[in-house]
């Protein structure tokens, strides 16, 4: 299947070649809450290319305004932070002001 998104959206970074992808109805009838408790799997990404995204084929198919969410493949991402150091952006896509109040880390030592 291949997700092309609106050229306004912005692709999250941390999306990735063999994460799961969800969609959850935000335009039906039923409250919002109720259609994250219970997402649709699209299918895990095969790949992913400007705002193109393509997963394996499934019969699942979201509609224009559907809410698109992933989960982390856990065969591969079982551990925090590896290493020494880590470099971290932090992006605020607003006008506004903004405040952060905490940032933190699961990070352990890789090479000892």
């Amino acid at each position: 299947m291949i997700i092309e998104l609106n050229e306004n959206i912005k692709i999250n970074d941390s999306l990735q070649v063999g994460d799961i992808l969800y969609y959850a109805p935000l335009n039906g009838a039923g409250p919002i809450s109720n259609s994250l408790d219970n997402p649709i799997i699209i299918g895990e990404v095969t790949s992913i290319s400007g705002s193109t995204i393509t997963t394996v084929e499934t019969p699942a198919t979201p509609q224009e305004g559907d809410f698109l969410m992933f989960v982390k493949n856990n065969k591969v991402n079982t551990s925090g932070l590896k290493g020494y150091y880590a470099r971290v952006k932090l992006e605020l896509d607003s006008d506004s002001k903004g405040k952060l109040f905490s940032v933190s880390a699961e990070v352990s030592e890789s090479s000892k």
